[in-house]
């Protein structure tokens, strides 16, 4: 996935806001440290950056929230307080011919209910360690060996069980991942090709009756390349086949193919515009084969250097997500954004960003809509020392399940970078 997930650096930095969502609602699905891991299948992003000196390879966070419906899809309007606390950091060397980074994220978080008639799951954690290497065989080629490891606990409603009704324990699992790159190009930023191979094994606990249908094996073979016209303009191409075993649903077993290619544009200042469009072809062993277009679309404008538009849209296939039943799942994702930055203290923001699941079953289709939308507030009380402020709302509907649930939160996190 190159853009419009967490998982892609290759955004703009306006998507920091969307990240800070994500740690005021305590992890509310599995982010993993840069969101190399998601629910989806997403597990190799050759736009990701990695062995960045400037990172801090130590930060830590505390934040405290308030929902007004912890979860509806169980026991409506149950209030909630929480509390969390994360560490992470990035601890990289560069030496001639080889880089190590070690990446990592301990993050736990502890809800306090009031006045449920039900006992349900309230406290999370998660952990997540990534290693990288690169190996410099001369000016050009290179060899990038990645291992990483991430075990998580999802929020109730969030994950695999989200639009599911009656939910009072929550998923958890973990992801192993290896991979390894060889690239030609001496400037990776200029122009370059990355073949990649990549093994990934995500592993549900048998908590729920739906859990283990989400186990999940993956081998990813991609060819990735990008090839700088100008300074304004850049040519991207992807080509990804991925094989997907699950081995308790056996029935959205697949091969998937999918190809992506489009520019980066520069049209001056800071704004950035960024298209990709491709095709997919899903197939399968026992069920007709599905295919269609692919995009990825993300937009940054600038008109004063105070002001930030952002404006992102994305779509693509995926299988299983939170539906065991949907052997292919059409996932659209649609995100506005404007910041406005007061001054160096201040920074305050507006979102909305709306996710859509269109689910294709034997039986019957199905479409349900993930939207949230908040206002923020950041406050940098020095250069290592920040603190963010959100209040959002989301809306969950799923007409075929019975869905139609609304929370609302509100944040407060401070973070220091040592």
């Amino acid at each position: 996935m190159l853009v419009l997930k967490v998982v892609s650096p290759m955004r703009t930095v306006s998507i920091a806001f969307v990240v800070s969502i994500i740690i005021l609602s305590v992890l509310q699905s599995a982010r993993a440290v840069d969101g190399t891991f998601d629910l989806g299948e997403t597990v190799f992003d050759p736009s990701e950056k990695f062995y960045d000196k400037t990172k801090s390879p130590f930060i830590f966070g505390v934040g405290v929230g308030y929902t007004d419906n912890y979860n509806p899809l169980l026991e409506e309007d149950v209030k909630s307080s929480s509390l969390s606390a994360t560490g992470k950091g990035n601890l990289v060397t560069k030496q001639e011919e080889y880089w190590f980074e070690a990446k990592y994220l301990v993050q736990t978080s502890q809800f306090q209910l009031a006045d449920n008639l039900i006992e349900q799951s309230d406290s999370f954690s998660t952990f997540d360690l990534g290693l990288n290497n690169r190996v410099f065989l001369d000016q050009r080629w290179s060899v990038d060996l990645n291992a990483r490891y991430t075990d998580f606990d999802e929020r109730i409603g969030s994950g695999i069980s989200q639009f599911r009704q009656g939910i009072a324990e929550n998923d958890s699992a973990s992801i192993a991942q290896l991979s390894a790159s060889v690239t030609y190009g001496a400037d990776r930023a200029y122009r370059s090709i990355q073949f990649t191979v990549v093994k990934s094994i995500r592993d549900y606990d048998d908590v729920n009756v739906y859990s283990n249908s989400f186990d999940l094996e993956q081998d990813v073979v991609s060819l990735y390349s990008n090839f700088r016209l100008s300074d304004q303009t850049q040519l991207i191409a992807l080509v990804e086949y991925r094989k997907l075993t699950y081995e308790f649903a056996p029935s959205l077993n697949s091969n998937y193919f999918r190809f992506l290619t489009g520019t980066e544009w520069l049209p001056g200042g800071k704004s950035k515009v960024l298209a990709l469009i491709g095709a997919y072809q899903r197939r399968y062993d026992t069920i007709d084969n599905t295919s269609g277009v692919n995009w990825e679309l993300a937009i940054d404008l600038y008109p004063r250097e105070d002001m930030l538009f952002s404006l992102g849209s994305e779509r693509r296939s995926t299988s299983g997500e939170n539906n065991e039943n949907s052997f292919d799942t059409i996932e659209e994702e649609h995100i506005a954004e404007w910041l406005y930055f007061y001054s160096d203290q201040w920074r305050f923001g507006l979102t909305a960003k709306l996710r859509r699941l269109k689910y294709q079953e034997l039986l019957q289709d199905g479409t349900a809509d993930d939207l949230n939308y908040g206002l923020s507030t950041q406050i940098n009380l020095s250069d290592h020392s920040v603190v963010n402020i959100l209040i959002g709302t989301n809306e969950l509907k799923d007409e075929t399940r019975g869905v139609d649930a609304t929370q609302n939160s509100i944040g407060v996190s401070w973070q220091y970078e040592f």
